[in-house]
């Protein structure tokens, strides 16, 4: 089995500087609140909280893989179809989603800046 050629220079991700890197880095020592990496400075709602407290008797199963009750659920209140959403886990990966289904290896594509660190 071979790797795709256009795959194998591929760069890594460069993740976000982790909060105490910052601080370290700038010599700050009060309150850091990181916004450029979709991280909620104000944590997660309570709402959130409960229910993942409720679903822990569950966390030994496997997800539906094709989260079909969650799209149905989805389409109901925005008035669409379930065959109309796509999820994924963050936009980076229905970007890459989106770049799988219709761009080809040798295709040349327009990124706009700022954009997503993962396609600089």
């Amino acid at each position: 089995m071979q790797i795709k050629p256009h795959l194998k220079n591929l760069s890594p991700y460069p993740p976000g500087k982790t909060i105490n890197e910052i601080k370290k880095e700038l010599g700050i020592s009060g309150k850091v609140y990181k916004l450029n990496s979709n991280e909620n400075p104000l944590g997660p709602s309570p709402k959130v909280i409960e229910t993942l407290k409720n679903c822990l008797l569950e966390v030994h199963h496997y997800p539906e893989a094709s989260y079909q009750e969650l799209k149905e659920i989805l389409a109901k209140k925005w008035n669409i179809l379930p065959e109309q959403i796509i999820l994924g886990n963050g936009s980076n990966e229905i970007i890459e989603f989106l770049f799988k289904s219709i761009i080809n290896p040798d295709d040349e594509i327009i990124i706009s800046k700022p954009s997503f660190l993962m396609y600089e």
